[in-house]
């Protein structure tokens, strides 16, 4: 499943840089910190919150779309959330910017 995964993000980078070789204004923005002491300090969902404030900042007509995990997108924190997720998540703390989530998923192999 992951290679999956890997090709379809690989053919979506590759759309995008089409798109901009056309013209398009368009662009792919890592937000994600990989950063371990983030991590550790479980600031990683602010970290990419503010990276993403920063871009959507810097787009007054355009429009900014986020590829990430369920939880990154989840506008907040179910109740009976386990342990490890974190108590805000990463579009939690973007509610202001009235963001739309879309939860895609596909059956085993699809």
């Amino acid at each position: 499943m992951a290679r999956r995964r890997s090709e379809d993000v690989l053919a979506l980078i590759q759309r995008v840089g089409r798109l901009k070789i056309s013209g398009r204004d368009v662009a792919i923005l890592p937000f994600d910190p990989r950063d371990l002491r983030c991590y550790r300090r479980g600031t990683c969902e602010v970290a990419m919150a503010q990276v993403l404030r920063r871009a959507h900042d810097g787009l007054p007509r355009g429009r900014l779309v986020v590829v990430t995990g369920n939880v990154h997108a989840m506008h907040l924190r179910p109740a009976d959330a386990p342990a490890g997720l974190p108590a805000q998540p990463m579009t939690a703390l973007l509610q202001d910017l009235a963001p739309y989530s879309v939860n895609v998923t596909a059956a085993r192999g699809a």
